[in-house]
């Protein structure tokens, strides 16, 4: 599951890199071609919009794993170190706080890696959603300086009366 999540991930990045790719936008270009460049952004701007909840949504589900496993480890945690605690300790039978803590690490310590592992994916998600949001905030930038131009051209100047 870890390798297809990075794969997913490594994929939508490049995808929303390409897309944001555009050359230079000569706006001295007719208001036909420039609203076709328009609507080529906007189509690609829907694209990324995909993308971008997409990634809302696997965050959001891996973030409730990560909640799940930590509440999990923490509950199995707290159970080690209770069991580990003797009934009366006296003498050479005592046994430090220090040593139950290492006990319960220890019997957690596959939970521990598990948590580690899904946070790694949490944090490879959050990248891949903040790529996406940077590339479509790019993009609607530049649809609205396009939009801007357009518009600009079809308002008469003062001049021309």
């Amino acid at each position: 599951m870890s390798e297809n999540i990075r794969a997913e991930c490594k994929a939508a990045i490049e995808e929303a890199l390409s897309l944001r790719k555009t050359e230079e936008i000569d706006f001295s270009l007719s208001e036909e071609t420039l609203a076709a460049l328009r609507k080529d952004i906007r189509r690609k701007i829907d694209r990324l919009e995909e993308l971008l909840n997409n990634c809302v949504r696997v965050r959001a589900s891996y973030k409730r794993m990560v909640d799940r496993e930590q509440a999990a480890l923490d509950e199995a945690w707290d159970r080690a170190v209770r069991d580990s605690k003797p009934k009366v300790a006296f003498g050479s039978d005592m046994i430090a706080p220090r040593e139950r803590y290492a006990d319960a690490n220890l019997k957690t310590l596959e939970q521990h890696r598990k948590l580690l592992s899904t946070k790694e994916l949490l944090s490879h998600v959050q990248e891949t959603e903040e790529i996406v949001r940077n590339c479509y905030k790019g993009l609607d930038g530049l649809r609205l300086e396009l939009a801007s131009v357009i518009k600009s051209r079809s308002i008469p100047h003062a001049s021309e009366y």
